[in-house]
């Protein structure tokens, strides 16, 4: 499984890298944290216009506007708040986060993944993306006698969940 990793740099600026490749640079210029990105540009890379005031808030903004034009990454990003994410297609972000009792899937939406109406926890994060993955890419089976442990959902749960 691709995941890439933040990586502090000599000087304190961090890079988003999976194996020699950067995807991006967090660095500070006069006391301000900037973001810049490998991409499609005639200088070669590209860079979100704002400043940030630390390099944790210019890491959060990489990941909130990830990918930049030209940029395509298929692999889990590690997020700054925890756990991974990953972007399928332009919209629909998926996040990998741990909590006391394992590891859990979250869409932006706030949908868990789960299994016959139960939230799955996940001993290991590579399993919880694995999960995700195959729910992702398993074609869905419309056999009526498919047992409901075969399938993965979505659900939304209320706070009343939770509590039990």
């Amino acid at each position: 499984m691709k995941i890439a990793k933040w990586v502090e740099q000599t000087g304190g600026s961090f890079a988003w890298v999976i194996g020699d490749r950067t995807l991006a640079r967090v660095c500070s210029v006069d006391g301000r944290w900037r973001t810049t990105w490998r991409g499609e540009t005639d200088r070669g890379y590209a860079m979100l216009t704002d400043d940030f005031p630390t390099a944790h808030d210019a890491c959060l903004a990489a990941e909130k506007h990830w990918p930049p034009p030209g940029q395509y990454f298929s692999g889990w990003l590690e997020s700054k708040n925890g756990g991974y994410f990953r972007k399928f297609g332009s919209r629909r972000v998926v996040y990998v986060r741990q909590a006391a009792e394992g590891w859990y899937a979250v869409q932006a939406d706030g949908k868990l993944l789960g299994n016959s109406g139960k939230v799955s926890w996940f001993t290991t994060a590579v399993d919880a993306c694995a999960a995700v993955e195959k729910e992702l890419y398993t074609p869905v089976d419309a056999d009526p006698f498919l047992g409901p442990m075969d399938r993965w959902e979505w659900m939304k749960l209320k706070r009343t969940d939770l509590a039990a």
